[in-house]
C-alpha cells in the first residue's frame, strides 16, 4: 500500500522525538535561531563521558545530522535508518521500544554555537519541555546534579560562568526515553505501565496504531538568552 495515510499525520510530531530550536538573544529585541549543525548518536554508541561529548576537542563530524527542530525519528528518517512511516504498514517496521528497550532509543544530541559573554550580561539556557528525562553539558561542565525528570518539563540554567572566553561553546544532552515505557499490546493507551512516568500515555486516538517509540523521547524549545542586568535596560 503505497497511499499517504492519515493515521500517521501526529507520528513525528508526537513520537520519540527532539523537537527543539536554540536561540541567542543578543539584545533585548534580536533572537537569532540556532537549528542547524546538530548532531545526534544513540548512546550506546558513545563511550565518552557528558564531560568529554560536550568539549569541542571532541571529534563528533561523523555523527548524524539532526533535524532540528525535529523529533528523533524525524533524524532517523532523514538519515534513512528507518522506512517512511506515512507509507502502508511501514510502522510495524520501526523497532518498538517495549521490544527493543530504552537504551535504543536513548540519544546524545550535541551542536556547537558562537557567544561571548559582555561586560554585565547573564547568559541563560532555557528549556521549554523535555520528555522524559535529561543530562546536560556545557563546555565540559555538567549542569544537573541528577538527570531531571518529568513531562515537557521546563528548567532554566545560567550559563554565563560556563561559556568560553574564545565564544567557541558546545552543548551536549543525552535524552532518555520514559521508565518503564509501556507495552502498546493492540489496546488504546496499551497497558497503562507509561502512565507511572507522568507522561504521554494516549498518543493517538482508539483507531490510530500505535507508534514504535511510544512517545518515549521529546526536546521541545530551547532558548539562549543573553540579558542585561536591570540598570542596563
Amino acid at each position: 500500500m503505497k497511499s499517504k495515510s492519515r493515521y500517521f499525520r501526529r507520528y513525528i510530531q508526537t513520537g520519540v522525538s527532539v523537537l527543539f530550536v536554540c536561540m541567542w538573544q543578543l539584545t533585548i529585541a534580536q533572537e537569532i535561531e540556532l537549528n542547524t549543525g546538530w548532531k545526534c548518536k544513540r548512546a550506546s554508541e558513545v563511550k565518552m563521558s557528558g564531560e568529554e561529548v560536550s568539549k569541542g576537542s571532541v571529534f563528533i563530524s561523523d555523527w548524524m545530522n539532526a533535524t532540528v527542530p525535529g523529533t528523533v525519528l524525524t533524524t532517523l528518517l532523514n538519515n534513512k535508518q528507518i522506512p517512511d512511516p506515512f507509507y502502508g504498514m511501514n510502522n510495524k517496521m520501526i523497532p518498538d521500544i517495549y521490544d527493543v528497550g530504552r537504551s535504543y532509543y536513548t540519544y546524545w544530541f550535541v551542536a556547537d554555537f558562537q557567544a561571548n559573554v559582555k561586560k554585565g550580561e547573564q547568559e541563560w539556557l532555557h528549556f521549554n519541555g523535555v520528555n522524559y528525562s535529561y543530562d546536560l553539558f556545557l563546555n565540559g561542565h555538567k549542569l544537573n546534579d541528577k538527570p531531571l525528570a518529568g513531562m515537557y518539563l521546563r528548567r532554566t540554567f545560567n550559563i554565563t560562568e560556563h561559556l568560553s572566553l574564545d565564544g567557541n561553546n558546545r552543548i551536549a544532552m543525552i535524552v532518555y526515553p520514559p521508565d518503564p515505557v509501556g507495552n502498546p499490546n493492540g489496546g488504546q493507551g496499551g497497558d497503562g505501565t507509561i502512565a507511572h512516568c507522568v507522561t504521554n500515555q494516549y498518543v493517538a486516538g482508539w483507531d490510530v496504531p500505535f507508534l514504535s517509540d511510544n512517545a518515549a523521547l521529546h526536546l521541545q524549545l530551547l532558548y539562549l538568552h543573553a540579558l542585561l542586568p536591570p540598570h542596563n535596560l
